[in-house]
Order: structure tokens, then sequence, then C-alpha cells
């Protein structure tokens, strides 16, 4: 009778384990009902979405920029400056150019001030614009007064002859209003003979023999004798005229200064001409180009 308890009680609680999926054992440590564990669930590895498309679009910081290739700007050509005509006055300083030997100036008053040189029409036959005339008081013995100069580039150095296109403009002497005081700029300004070669200096320069006449500081008289027309003549050495040279031993600018000394002397223009060309051609040459300083 114990035994049919026995067994029903095992039968019992073998059911009863296994319906809580549990192992159990007798009391005595006699057969034990086994009770199979609840399996493990297999992990399952997560299958990676394929991104939508909203994804796969990169983010605004993710999106390169591309960089932007600098135009290179075009530099702009300046409208070329005019250069001054004759016509056009210098406001600083106007520079006469040489060329192939020749300097030729038409004559204008370069001072912006009263100096007693007049700008005239009145006598005709003048070249140009007009002419200048020596309206000052008469200046025989001093030189300075009135001084007006004109700045030559000698690109051609070498001896030049200086010759003025100048008139009487009063009275029927041709040894009266004559004259005006010339000053030039150069390693040798002198008078010449043509005939004989022999050469006069200014008083002042340290050089002899000196003129005779006026002269002083550097200064020549340089006068002309030819009565009612305008004349090419530019003299020195009173009763025995010498012609009038300078000589420039290097390229630069140099000033060719006029004072005024008899009054009514008036003059047209002036040239510079080397020693191997010639007063006609100077005296046809272009007018010289100028510059400003």
């Amino acid at each position: 009778m114990k035994k049919s308890i026995k067994l029903v009680l095992i039968v019992v609680l073998s059911s009863y384990c296994s319906l809580q999926l549990m192992s159990c054992s007798s009391d005595d440590g006699g057969s034990t009902a086994s009770i199979a564990a609840e399996e493990t669930p297999e992990e399952i590895t997560p299958t990676e979405e394929p991104p939508t498309e909203e994804e796969e679009a990169p983010t605004a910081e993710e999106t390169p920029v591309e960089e932007e290739t600098p135009t290179e700007e075009v530099p702009q050509e300046e409208p070329p400056m005019e250069e001054p005509s004759m016509e056009t006055a210098c406001e600083t300083t106007q520079v006469f150019m040489e060329r192939e030997g020749i300097v030729r100036v038409d004559i204008e008053n370069p001072s912006t001030t009263p100096n007693d040189w007049e700008t005239a029409t009145a006598i005709l036959g003048f070249l140009g614009e007009g002419y200048l005339l020596w309206t000052g008081s008469d200046n025989f013995s001093v030189p300075g007064r009135g001084v007006i100069t004109f700045p030559v580039q000698i690109n051609t150095p070498g001896t030049y002859q200086f010759v003025w296109r100048s008139r009487i403009t009063i009275g029927d002497s041709n040894t009266e209003h004559n004259d005006s005081w010339l000053r030039i700029e150069g390693d040798d300004f002198f008078g010449e003979k043509a005939t004989t070669g022999e050469r006069v200096f200014p008083r002042g320069t340290g050089k002899t023999p000196n003129p005779e006449g006026a002269s002083r500081d550097g200064w020549f008289k340089s006068y002309m004798n030819t009565l009612n027309r305008w004349f090419w003549r530019s003299s020195t050495n009173d009763n025995d005229p010498f012609d009038i040279f300078v000589t420039f031993n290097t390229a630069g600018t140099y000033n060719v200064e006029i004072s005024g000394r008899s009054n009514g002397h008036a003059i047209d223009q002036f040239v510079l001409f080397r020693t191997n060309r010639s007063l006609g051609e100077a005296q046809t040459a272009d007018f010289s180009e100028t510059t400003c300083l």
C-alpha cells in the first residue's frame, strides 16, 4: 500500500514538474525526472535596413563646398596722356628739345608777372604768334633787368652757334635800339671771328681776351645792324663782329638767358645749331618739341 502511494506521488510530482518546466528529484535520491530546460533563444543579429534616400543625402556640413577659383582682374589701360603742344604753356618749366643738332624756339614771354617784355604783333613779318619787345629802360652797362630764361635739352653734345631773329623798332640808326644781353650756360661760351677763328670771352668768366664794348658777369651784348626788316644775326664785339658760340661737353639741360638792354629791340625767334649744320637748316627746321619739368 505504501509502495502504491509512493508511485502515485512520484507520477504526480513528475507531471507537476513538467508543467512547471522544472527538474525534480525523489526524496530518497532515487531516479529523478529530468525536465528539459527551456531552450535559450538564439540571438537575432539585427539586419541593417538600407538607408532611405533622405539618410543617404549628406548633411550641409558633410557637403564639400567647392572653392571658387578667383578670377584675375584684367587691368584697364589708362588713356594716354596728351603731350603739351607748343601753344600750351607749362605750369612749371618748359624745356626745348634739341633734335639732330638743332634747337629752334619761337620766343614767348615765359614770365607770368610783368617784366618789361611785351608780347607784340604790330610790326608784320614776324613768325609764329608774335614777338617780344623790350619796353623797359636802356641798360647799357648792367645786365640782369627783365631776365627771361629758355631751358634747352641738348641730346647731341658739341659746339653750337647761336643766332636770333630780331628787329630795330625805333628810329633810323642801325646802331641804336639794336641789341639785348645774352648769356648761355655751357662748358664754353665765346665769340669767334669767322675769317680768323679769333675768340673773345665774356667778362666775369675768368677767360680772356674780352670783347670790345659792354660785357659783364658772363653776359655778352648781342647785336644786329639791319634796318627796316626782321633779320637773322647775333654778333658781339663792337665794330668788329664776332659770331656767338657755346660748347656743351655732355648731354643735359642748359639755360639760354636774355636780358633787356636797348629799349625798342624786338626778338622774334632764336636757333642753336651744331657746327655741322647750317643756319639755313636751322631756320627752316620744325620748332623744337617741348616737355615740362
